[in-house]
């Protein structure tokens, strides 16, 4: 959540409001700065490191772009073998990372506070070494799945 110059963002959101433009962007006014994130870009950012995906055997479904109740986000899941999840991303500049690696149902999150559309790189880098190395990202949270869900999971790779 971004610091609007020490008023909550919701405080802040009410006290200054916000502009709405086309394409999804929006800009909010926090004590003479602005915060603006294409949400476009997403798609974008993804299609231009193609190579990346490839060569993680990693496949994307990006949708489309969501009102959210006045806070617009888009996402993207992304999926390989071993490794499942999806990247949200709103206006404001917030990012999520939310992940689970299949074979031990590993789950890996976390939040980010982006500052321009060209930020995702971190996000893309973070999900790309957790990816091919099994690194989580720093200050990402890190847990495991519900035996519930192991069992269920190995009920499954058994009927396969």
């Amino acid at each position: 959540m971004r610091d609007c110059g020490g008023t909550s963002h919701a405080t802040h959101a009410h006290r200054c409001g916000t502009q709405r433009q086309l394409r999804a962007v929006e800009i909010h006014q926090c004590e003479s700065r602005a915060v603006a994130v294409d949400l476009s870009a997403l798609a974008a950012r993804i299609h231009e490191r193609e190579e990346d995906w490839n060569l993680l055997a990693m496949t994307w479904t990006v949708g489309p772009i969501h009102a959210n109740y006045g806070k617009p986000m888009a996402a993207a899941e992304f999926e390989s073998a071993d490794l499942h999840g999806e990247i949200l991303l709103w206006v404001t500049g917030e990012a999520e990372l939310e992940s689970m690696r299949l074979s031990d149902f590993r789950v890996v999150n976390k939040h980010y506070a982006l500052g321009s559309a060209s930020e995702l790189d971190s996000v893309f880098a973070d999900l790309i070494a957790l990816a091919r190395d099994g690194v989580a990202p720093a200050d990402g949270v890190i847990a495991y799945a519900s035996d519930q869900a192991s069992a269920k999971e190995r009920e499954r790779r058994q009927h396969d």
